[in-house]
Protein backbone atom coordinates (compact mmCIF):
# COMPACT_ATOMS: atom_id res chain seq x y z
CA UNK A 1 0.00 0.00 0.00
CA UNK A 2 1.05 3.61 -0.43
CA UNK A 3 2.59 5.63 2.39
CA UNK A 4 -0.06 6.83 4.85
CA UNK A 5 0.18 10.31 6.33
CA UNK A 6 -0.22 10.87 10.08
CA UNK A 7 -3.58 12.67 9.71
CA UNK A 8 -5.02 9.63 7.92
CA UNK A 9 -4.87 7.57 11.13
CA UNK A 10 -8.11 7.99 13.10
CA UNK A 11 -8.44 6.95 16.75
CA UNK A 12 -12.07 8.11 16.91
CA UNK A 13 -15.40 7.68 15.15
CA UNK A 14 -14.69 7.25 11.43
CA UNK A 15 -18.21 8.06 10.18
CA UNK A 16 -17.32 11.50 8.80
CA UNK A 17 -14.35 10.03 6.93
CA UNK A 18 -16.68 7.38 5.46
CA UNK A 19 -19.11 10.08 4.35
CA UNK A 20 -16.36 11.99 2.56
CA UNK A 21 -15.30 8.83 0.72
CA UNK A 22 -18.85 7.88 -0.27
CA UNK A 23 -19.68 11.38 -1.50
CA UNK A 24 -16.60 11.33 -3.79
CA UNK A 25 -17.44 7.93 -5.30
CA UNK A 26 -17.86 7.93 -9.08
CA UNK A 27 -18.20 4.26 -10.07
CA UNK A 28 -18.73 1.82 -7.19
CA UNK A 29 -19.10 1.66 -3.42
CA UNK A 30 -18.40 -1.55 -1.47
CA UNK A 31 -19.01 -2.04 2.25
CA UNK A 32 -17.64 -5.20 3.89
CA UNK A 33 -18.58 -5.75 7.52
CA UNK A 34 -19.87 -8.59 9.72
CA UNK A 35 -22.08 -6.24 11.76
CA UNK A 36 -24.27 -3.37 10.61
CA UNK A 37 -27.52 -1.55 11.28
CA UNK A 38 -29.31 1.56 10.01
CA UNK A 39 -25.99 3.48 10.15
CA UNK A 40 -24.96 1.85 6.86
CA UNK A 41 -28.32 2.75 5.30
CA UNK A 42 -27.85 6.43 6.20
CA UNK A 43 -24.25 6.33 4.96
CA UNK A 44 -24.99 4.82 1.55
CA UNK A 45 -27.90 7.17 0.80
CA UNK A 46 -25.28 9.93 0.62
CA UNK A 47 -23.71 8.34 -2.48
CA UNK A 48 -24.41 9.65 -6.00
CA UNK A 49 -23.45 6.27 -7.48
CA UNK A 50 -26.46 4.27 -8.83
CA UNK A 51 -27.82 1.84 -6.24
CA UNK A 52 -27.02 -1.09 -8.52
CA UNK A 53 -23.29 -0.22 -8.19
CA UNK A 54 -23.37 -0.13 -4.40
CA UNK A 55 -22.67 -3.49 -2.72
CA UNK A 56 -22.82 -4.50 0.95
CA UNK A 57 -21.10 -7.76 1.90
CA UNK A 58 -21.75 -9.32 5.30
CA UNK A 59 -21.85 -12.76 6.89
CA UNK A 60 -25.36 -14.11 7.50
CA UNK A 61 -24.23 -17.56 8.70
CA UNK A 62 -25.18 -18.48 12.29
CA UNK A 63 -21.49 -18.80 13.18
CA UNK A 64 -21.04 -15.05 12.60
CA UNK A 65 -22.55 -14.36 16.02
CA UNK A 66 -25.95 -13.21 17.34
CA UNK A 67 -25.00 -9.56 18.09
CA UNK A 68 -27.96 -7.37 16.99
CA UNK A 69 -28.89 -10.00 14.38
CA UNK A 70 -32.45 -8.75 13.91
CA UNK A 71 -31.25 -5.13 13.45
CA UNK A 72 -28.80 -6.39 10.85
CA UNK A 73 -31.52 -8.21 8.92
CA UNK A 74 -33.86 -5.22 8.98
CA UNK A 75 -31.11 -2.88 7.75
CA UNK A 76 -30.19 -5.28 4.95
CA UNK A 77 -33.84 -5.48 3.88
CA UNK A 78 -33.99 -1.69 3.63
CA UNK A 79 -30.91 -1.78 1.40
CA UNK A 80 -32.38 -4.47 -0.87
CA UNK A 81 -35.69 -2.64 -1.16
CA UNK A 82 -33.77 0.55 -2.07
CA UNK A 83 -32.03 -1.28 -4.91
CA UNK A 84 -28.61 -1.77 -3.33
CA UNK A 85 -26.72 -5.05 -3.80
CA UNK A 86 -26.52 -7.24 -0.67
CA UNK A 87 -24.31 -10.31 -0.49
CA UNK A 88 -23.14 -12.80 2.14
CA UNK A 89 -19.63 -14.24 2.52
CA UNK A 90 -18.86 -16.89 5.12
CA UNK A 91 -16.33 -15.98 7.83
CA UNK A 92 -16.13 -12.35 6.79
CA UNK A 93 -14.71 -10.30 9.67
CA UNK A 94 -13.04 -7.40 7.83
CA UNK A 95 -14.45 -3.86 8.16
CA UNK A 96 -13.76 -2.14 4.85
CA UNK A 97 -15.23 0.75 2.88
CA UNK A 98 -14.01 0.72 -0.73
CA UNK A 99 -14.77 3.41 -3.31
CA UNK A 100 -14.15 2.95 -7.05
CA UNK A 101 -12.08 -0.14 -6.23
CA UNK A 102 -9.06 1.94 -5.23
CA UNK A 103 -9.84 4.23 -2.28
CA UNK A 104 -10.25 2.54 1.10
CA UNK A 105 -11.08 3.08 4.77
CA UNK A 106 -10.01 0.10 6.88
CA UNK A 107 -10.19 -0.43 10.62
CA UNK A 108 -11.86 -1.97 13.63
CA UNK A 109 -15.12 0.01 13.48
CA UNK A 110 -18.32 -1.81 12.51
CA UNK A 111 -20.99 0.04 10.57
CA UNK A 112 -23.31 0.39 13.57
CA UNK A 113 -24.51 3.13 15.85
CA UNK A 114 -22.92 1.37 18.84
CA UNK A 115 -19.49 1.42 17.17
CA UNK A 116 -19.64 5.20 16.72
CA UNK A 117 -19.41 5.56 20.50
CA UNK A 118 -16.72 2.91 20.90
CA UNK A 119 -12.94 3.15 20.99
CA UNK A 120 -12.07 2.40 17.38
CA UNK A 121 -9.06 2.83 15.09
CA UNK A 122 -9.28 3.41 11.32
CA UNK A 123 -6.87 4.13 8.48
CA UNK A 124 -8.34 6.25 5.65
CA UNK A 125 -5.64 7.18 3.10
CA UNK A 126 -6.26 10.33 1.08
CA UNK A 127 -4.68 8.80 -2.03
CA UNK A 128 -5.76 5.66 -3.96
CA UNK A 129 -4.20 2.39 -2.80
CA UNK A 130 -1.63 1.26 -5.36
CA UNK A 131 -1.11 -2.28 -4.00
CA UNK A 132 -2.83 -4.24 -6.78
CA UNK A 133 -2.67 -7.52 -4.84
CA UNK A 134 -4.62 -6.01 -1.94
CA UNK A 135 -7.18 -4.37 -4.26
CA UNK A 136 -7.72 -7.63 -6.17
CA UNK A 137 -8.21 -9.62 -2.97
CA UNK A 138 -10.99 -7.29 -1.79
CA UNK A 139 -12.59 -7.50 -5.26
CA UNK A 140 -12.40 -11.32 -5.09
CA UNK A 141 -14.25 -11.30 -1.77
CA UNK A 142 -17.01 -9.10 -3.20
CA UNK A 143 -17.38 -11.25 -6.31
CA UNK A 144 -17.27 -14.52 -4.34
CA UNK A 145 -20.08 -13.42 -2.02
CA UNK A 146 -23.54 -14.83 -2.73
CA UNK A 147 -26.42 -12.50 -3.56
CA UNK A 148 -29.09 -12.04 -0.88
CA UNK A 149 -32.70 -11.36 -1.89
CA UNK A 150 -35.59 -9.81 -0.01
CA UNK A 151 -37.17 -13.28 0.24
CA UNK A 152 -33.98 -14.62 1.88
CA UNK A 153 -34.13 -11.89 4.49
CA UNK A 154 -37.86 -12.41 5.09
CA UNK A 155 -37.26 -16.13 5.72
CA UNK A 156 -34.51 -15.36 8.23
CA UNK A 157 -36.72 -12.81 9.99
CA UNK A 158 -39.58 -15.33 10.07
CA UNK A 159 -37.33 -18.01 11.57
CA UNK A 160 -36.14 -15.52 14.12
CA UNK A 161 -39.78 -14.67 14.92
CA UNK A 162 -40.60 -18.37 15.41
CA UNK A 163 -37.75 -18.68 17.91
CA UNK A 164 -39.01 -15.64 19.80
CA UNK A 165 -42.50 -17.22 19.92
CA UNK A 166 -40.97 -20.29 21.60
CA UNK A 167 -39.23 -18.04 24.13
CA UNK A 168 -42.51 -16.20 24.82
CA UNK A 169 -44.31 -19.51 25.31
CA UNK A 170 -41.68 -20.75 27.75
CA UNK A 171 -41.85 -17.51 29.72
CA UNK A 172 -45.66 -17.75 29.87
CA UNK A 173 -45.38 -21.27 31.28
CA UNK A 174 -42.97 -20.13 33.97
CA UNK A 175 -45.26 -17.25 34.90
CA UNK A 176 -48.23 -19.63 35.23
CA UNK A 177 -46.18 -21.94 37.45
CA UNK A 178 -45.18 -19.19 39.85
CA UNK A 179 -48.70 -17.80 39.98
CA UNK A 180 -49.94 -21.19 41.13
CA UNK A 181 -47.28 -21.48 43.82
CA UNK A 182 -48.08 -21.09 47.48
CA UNK A 183 -48.65 -17.40 48.32
CA UNK A 184 -46.89 -17.59 51.66
CA UNK A 185 -43.82 -19.15 50.14
CA UNK A 186 -43.90 -16.58 47.38
CA UNK A 187 -44.00 -13.70 49.84
CA UNK A 188 -41.21 -15.21 51.91
CA UNK A 189 -38.97 -15.65 48.88
CA UNK A 190 -39.81 -12.15 47.70
CA UNK A 191 -38.88 -10.74 51.10
CA UNK A 192 -35.60 -12.67 51.09
CA UNK A 193 -34.78 -11.50 47.59
CA UNK A 194 -35.58 -7.90 48.50
CA UNK A 195 -33.43 -8.10 51.61
CA UNK A 196 -30.52 -9.56 49.63
CA UNK A 197 -31.01 -6.92 46.97
CA UNK A 198 -30.84 -4.19 49.59
CA UNK A 199 -27.70 -5.74 51.06
CA UNK A 200 -26.15 -5.99 47.60
CA UNK A 201 -27.02 -2.38 46.88
CA UNK A 202 -25.53 -1.33 50.19
CA UNK A 203 -22.34 -3.27 49.42
CA UNK A 204 -22.20 -1.75 45.94
CA UNK A 205 -22.67 1.75 47.36
CA UNK A 206 -19.97 1.18 49.93
CA UNK A 207 -17.60 -0.23 47.30
CA UNK A 208 -18.30 2.67 44.98
CA UNK A 209 -17.81 5.15 47.81
CA UNK A 210 -14.46 3.58 48.72
CA UNK A 211 -13.40 3.57 45.06
CA UNK A 212 -14.26 7.24 44.68
CA UNK A 213 -12.51 8.11 47.93
CA UNK A 214 -9.37 6.30 46.78
CA UNK A 215 -9.51 7.98 43.35
CA UNK A 216 -10.07 11.38 44.95
CA UNK A 217 -7.22 10.85 47.40
CA UNK A 218 -4.89 9.79 44.59
CA UNK A 219 -5.99 12.70 42.41
CA UNK A 220 -5.56 15.23 45.22
CA UNK A 221 -2.13 13.84 46.10
CA UNK A 222 -1.08 14.16 42.45
CA UNK A 223 -2.37 17.75 42.34
CA UNK A 224 -0.64 18.56 45.63
CA UNK A 225 2.68 17.18 44.39
CA UNK A 226 2.35 18.86 41.00
CA UNK A 227 1.51 22.27 42.47
CA UNK A 228 4.33 22.00 45.00
CA UNK A 229 6.73 21.25 42.15
CA UNK A 230 5.40 24.18 40.12
CA UNK A 231 5.73 26.52 43.12
CA UNK A 232 9.36 25.48 43.65
CA UNK A 233 10.18 26.14 39.98
CA UNK A 234 8.12 29.34 39.67
CA UNK A 235 10.09 32.42 38.56
CA UNK A 236 7.91 34.61 40.79
CA UNK A 237 8.37 35.27 44.50
CA UNK A 238 6.72 37.34 47.18
CA UNK A 239 9.06 39.27 49.44
CA UNK A 240 8.11 36.76 52.17
CA UNK A 241 8.40 33.86 49.74
CA UNK A 242 4.60 33.64 49.53
CA UNK A 243 1.56 35.68 50.57
CA UNK A 244 -0.41 34.51 53.61
CA UNK A 245 -3.92 35.39 54.70
CA UNK A 246 -7.37 34.16 55.69
CA UNK A 247 -11.09 34.78 55.16
CA UNK A 248 -12.58 37.56 57.32
CA UNK A 249 -16.15 38.76 57.87
CA UNK A 250 -17.38 35.27 56.98
CA UNK A 251 -21.16 34.86 56.74
CA UNK A 252 -23.10 32.29 54.65
CA UNK A 253 -20.50 32.11 51.84
CA UNK A 254 -19.75 35.80 52.29
CA UNK A 255 -16.60 37.58 53.43
CA UNK A 256 -13.32 38.34 51.71
CA UNK A 257 -9.72 37.09 51.79
CA UNK A 258 -7.35 39.43 53.58
CA UNK A 259 -3.58 39.05 53.59
CA UNK A 260 -1.51 39.48 56.73
CA UNK A 261 -1.05 43.03 57.96
CA UNK A 262 1.19 45.10 55.72
CA UNK A 263 1.33 42.47 52.98
CA UNK A 264 0.26 42.79 49.33
CA UNK A 265 -1.25 40.41 46.80
CA UNK A 266 -0.29 42.54 43.81
CA UNK A 267 3.45 43.05 44.42
CA UNK A 268 5.67 40.12 43.34
CA UNK A 269 9.22 39.75 42.05
CA UNK A 270 10.64 37.88 39.07
CA UNK A 271 13.71 35.64 39.16
CA UNK A 272 15.84 38.57 38.05
CA UNK A 273 14.55 40.73 40.90
CA UNK A 274 12.35 42.91 38.72
CA UNK A 275 8.95 43.90 40.08
CA UNK A 276 5.85 42.00 38.88
CA UNK A 277 2.71 43.97 39.69
CA UNK A 278 -0.70 42.34 39.30
CA UNK A 279 -3.23 44.78 37.92
CA UNK A 280 -5.46 45.93 40.75
CA UNK A 281 -9.06 44.66 40.58
CA UNK A 282 -8.19 42.36 37.71
CA UNK A 283 -9.53 38.79 37.69
CA UNK A 284 -6.68 36.24 37.89
CA UNK A 285 -7.14 32.43 37.59
CA UNK A 286 -6.60 30.51 40.82
CA UNK A 287 -6.34 26.80 41.59
CA UNK A 288 -6.76 25.32 45.06
CA UNK A 289 -4.57 22.60 46.51
CA UNK A 290 -5.30 19.76 46.99
CA UNK A 291 -8.74 19.67 45.29
CA UNK A 292 -7.84 21.32 41.96
CA UNK A 293 -10.89 23.59 42.17
CA UNK A 294 -10.66 26.58 39.81
CA UNK A 295 -12.02 30.14 39.68
CA UNK A 296 -11.20 33.60 38.41
CA UNK A 297 -10.60 35.78 41.50
CA UNK A 298 -10.47 39.56 41.69
CA UNK A 299 -7.26 40.75 43.31
CA UNK A 300 -6.77 44.03 45.16
CA UNK A 301 -3.63 45.13 46.96
CA UNK A 302 -4.35 43.53 50.30
CA UNK A 303 -7.33 41.33 49.60
CA UNK A 304 -9.38 39.19 47.25
CA UNK A 305 -13.07 39.97 47.21
CA UNK A 306 -14.88 38.15 44.39
CA UNK A 307 -14.62 34.84 42.54
CA UNK A 308 -16.42 33.82 39.36
CA UNK A 309 -16.88 30.23 38.21
CA UNK A 310 -19.16 30.83 35.23
CA UNK A 311 -17.98 32.92 32.24
CA UNK A 312 -19.56 33.40 28.79
CA UNK A 313 -17.46 35.01 26.08
CA UNK A 314 -19.26 38.01 24.63
CA UNK A 315 -18.12 37.31 21.07
CA UNK A 316 -17.65 34.02 19.27
CA UNK A 317 -14.20 32.47 19.54
CA UNK A 318 -12.31 30.45 16.95
CA UNK A 319 -11.88 26.70 17.52
CA UNK A 320 -10.14 24.97 14.64
CA UNK A 321 -10.97 27.97 12.48
CA UNK A 322 -14.69 27.71 13.31
CA UNK A 323 -16.35 30.63 15.17
CA UNK A 324 -18.26 29.23 18.15
CA UNK A 325 -20.05 30.55 21.22
CA UNK A 326 -18.10 29.50 24.32
CA UNK A 327 -19.21 29.27 27.95
CA UNK A 328 -16.88 28.15 30.73
CA UNK A 329 -17.91 26.66 34.08
CA UNK A 330 -15.65 25.69 36.98
CA UNK A 331 -17.57 23.05 39.01
CA UNK A 332 -17.71 23.62 42.76
CA UNK A 333 -16.82 21.19 44.16
CA UNK A 334 -14.71 19.27 41.66
CA UNK A 335 -16.90 16.40 40.43
CA UNK A 336 -16.43 12.77 41.39
CA UNK A 337 -15.03 12.20 37.88
CA UNK A 338 -12.31 14.75 38.61
CA UNK A 339 -13.81 17.47 36.38
CA UNK A 340 -12.75 21.03 37.26
CA UNK A 341 -13.44 22.84 33.97
CA UNK A 342 -16.43 22.53 31.64
CA UNK A 343 -16.53 24.05 28.14
CA UNK A 344 -19.93 24.48 26.46
CA UNK A 345 -19.74 25.21 22.73
CA UNK A 346 -22.47 26.16 20.24
CA UNK A 347 -22.45 27.24 16.61
CA UNK A 348 -25.17 29.80 17.40
CA UNK A 349 -26.63 30.95 20.70
CA UNK A 350 -29.74 28.83 20.06
CA UNK A 351 -27.95 25.80 18.58
CA UNK A 352 -27.56 22.44 20.39
CA UNK A 353 -24.45 22.41 22.54
CA UNK A 354 -21.42 20.15 22.76
CA UNK A 355 -20.06 20.05 26.31
CA UNK A 356 -16.54 18.94 27.27
CA UNK A 357 -15.99 17.85 30.88
CA UNK A 358 -12.25 18.14 31.59
CA UNK A 359 -9.57 18.15 34.27
CA UNK A 360 -6.85 20.84 34.08
CA UNK A 361 -3.98 20.43 36.56
CA UNK A 362 -1.83 23.27 35.09
CA UNK A 363 0.12 20.79 32.96
CA UNK A 364 -2.39 18.58 31.16
CA UNK A 365 -5.97 19.02 29.93
CA UNK A 366 -7.72 15.64 30.07
CA UNK A 367 -11.18 14.90 28.68
CA UNK A 368 -13.31 12.96 31.17
CA UNK A 369 -16.66 13.03 29.36
CA UNK A 370 -18.44 14.63 26.38
CA UNK A 371 -22.15 15.46 26.16
CA UNK A 372 -24.20 16.53 23.14
CA UNK A 373 -27.68 18.00 23.08
CA UNK A 374 -30.16 16.41 20.70
CA UNK A 375 -30.95 18.48 17.64
CA UNK A 376 -34.70 19.22 17.59
CA UNK A 377 -34.68 21.13 14.30
CA UNK A 378 -32.08 22.36 11.83
CA UNK A 379 -31.72 25.95 10.70
CA UNK A 380 -30.56 26.63 7.13
CA UNK A 381 -27.79 28.89 8.49
CA UNK A 382 -26.23 26.09 10.57
CA UNK A 383 -23.14 24.69 8.85
CA UNK A 384 -22.35 21.73 11.11
CA UNK A 385 -24.30 18.69 12.24
CA UNK A 386 -23.91 17.35 15.77
CA UNK A 387 -21.08 14.94 14.92
CA UNK A 388 -19.13 17.57 13.00
CA UNK A 389 -19.43 20.04 15.89
CA UNK A 390 -18.21 17.28 18.22
CA UNK A 391 -15.11 16.74 16.06
CA UNK A 392 -14.40 20.49 16.08
CA UNK A 393 -14.83 20.72 19.86
CA UNK A 394 -12.53 17.75 20.48
CA UNK A 395 -9.66 19.67 18.90
CA UNK A 396 -9.47 21.54 22.22
CA UNK A 397 -8.02 18.42 23.85
CA UNK A 398 -6.63 16.56 20.81
CA UNK A 399 -4.80 19.35 18.96
CA UNK A 400 -1.80 20.97 20.69
CA UNK A 401 -2.22 24.37 19.01
CA UNK A 402 -5.95 24.55 19.74
CA UNK A 403 -5.38 23.37 23.33
CA UNK A 404 -2.82 26.10 24.00
CA UNK A 405 -5.10 28.73 22.43
CA UNK A 406 -8.03 27.54 24.56
CA UNK A 407 -6.03 27.64 27.82
CA UNK A 408 -4.64 31.09 27.05
CA UNK A 409 -8.12 32.36 26.21
CA UNK A 410 -9.77 30.95 29.34
CA UNK A 411 -7.04 31.62 31.88
CA UNK A 412 -5.67 35.00 30.86
CA UNK A 413 -6.02 37.69 33.50
CA UNK A 414 -8.95 39.93 32.61
CA UNK A 415 -11.22 42.65 33.89
CA UNK A 416 -14.06 40.53 32.37
CA UNK A 417 -14.97 43.41 30.08
CA UNK A 418 -17.07 42.02 27.22
CA UNK A 419 -17.78 38.83 29.17
CA UNK A 420 -20.90 37.61 30.89
CA UNK A 421 -20.00 36.26 34.31
CA UNK A 422 -21.73 35.35 37.56
CA UNK A 423 -19.53 36.42 40.45
CA UNK A 424 -19.78 35.65 44.16
CA UNK A 425 -17.73 36.64 47.12
CA UNK A 426 -14.46 34.81 47.60
CA UNK A 427 -16.03 33.12 50.64
CA UNK A 428 -18.02 30.91 48.25
CA UNK A 429 -14.76 29.62 46.78
CA UNK A 430 -12.43 29.35 49.80
CA UNK A 431 -13.12 27.54 53.07
CA UNK A 432 -12.37 29.18 56.38
CA UNK A 433 -8.80 28.98 57.59
CA UNK A 434 -5.36 30.28 56.73
CA UNK A 435 -3.93 30.00 53.18
CA UNK A 436 -0.55 30.26 51.51
CA UNK A 437 -0.77 31.98 48.11
CA UNK A 438 1.86 31.62 45.37
CA UNK A 439 2.17 33.03 41.84
CA UNK A 440 2.92 30.76 38.87
CA UNK A 441 3.29 31.08 35.11
CA UNK A 442 0.77 28.88 33.27
CA UNK A 443 -0.37 28.90 29.64
CA UNK A 444 1.62 32.04 28.96
CA UNK A 445 -0.02 33.99 31.79
CA UNK A 446 -0.11 34.43 35.54
CA UNK A 447 -1.87 31.91 37.77
CA UNK A 448 -2.44 32.01 41.53
CA UNK A 449 -2.41 28.90 43.66
CA UNK A 450 -3.60 28.62 47.24
CA UNK A 451 -3.27 25.84 49.78
CA UNK A 452 -4.32 25.66 53.43
CA UNK A 453 -1.50 26.33 55.84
Amino acid sequence: MSTVAADEFLARDAYNAWVRLVERAELTVWVLTPYLDDQVVRLLTKSRVPASQVTVVTDLSPESGPANYRKRLLALKKLVVAGFQVRTLARLHAKVLAVDGSRFAIGSQNFTGYARRSREATVAPHEPVVDEKFRNRIREWVEAAEAVTEDDLDRLLEQLSDQMDLVDSAVAGLVAYFEAADQVRHERLSAEREAELQRARARARATEKRRREVERAQREQQITDLLARRVRSSPYRHHRGAAYGRLVDVWDQGGYFKVDSGESLTAWFGADGRSIDLTRLKFIPMILSPTGKLALVRVAQGQMSYATQNVSFGTRVSVGGVPLHLQIRFPDPVTTEGVNVIAILREHAWSPSTTLHMMFDLETLDLRRIEQEDRVWTSPIEQFDTDELRDVALQIVDDEVEREAFLKRVFQGTALTGFKSSGRTIGSFLDEGRYKVDLLEVAGGLFLTARPG
